[in-house]
């Protein structure tokens, strides 16, 4: 299991970092906070999970 940071997954993933922290506000990924001054990490699962849901609505509504 391998932990990433949010701007991590933004660089990995092509997107802004607000991006991958509206998917944090929504609950579409899980944040988990560890250590001393509680840096959010994510699970690169949650992400690769997270991108695959995004990409197949944005083919839906293209028509694809």
């Amino acid at each position: 299991m391998t932990y990433i940071t949010v701007q991590h997954a933004a660089k990995l993933l092509g997107v802004h970092s607000n991006t991958i922290r509206n998917w944090l506000k929504a609950g579409v990924v899980r944040r988990y906070q560890m250590g001393p001054g509680y840096r959010v990490l994510l699970k690169t699962e949650d992400i690769e999970r997270a991108f695959k849901q995004r990409n197949a609505m944005g083919d839906q509504e293209k028509g694809g």
